[in-house]
């Protein structure tokens, strides 16, 4: 399990503390911070595939951002 913490700098010292006293393991390494899912990162890794094979696959922004109705948005 993971979880992200916006602590606030001159508190981390006091989280820091805090955390230690209750025997939580420190991790050293460097998080993977990425909030998609495997499955989400495959999809993307597919349609990043098909844009290396087709140039054409992928649409150009400054032709779509006219076409998005940015008021329901």
């Amino acid at each position: 399990m993971q979880v992200v913490l916006d602590i606030p700098e001159n508190r981390l010292a006091f989280f820091m503390e805090l955390v230690n006293s209750l025997g939580f393991v420190n991790s050293t390494e460097k998080a993977e911070r990425n909030p998609l899912t495997r499955h989400q990162m495959d999809l993307v890794d597919i349609e990043v595939q098909k844009a290396k094979d087709d140039p054409n696959y992928m649409l150009d922004w400054e032709e779509v951002k006219h076409r998005i109705d940015w008021d329901a948005c």
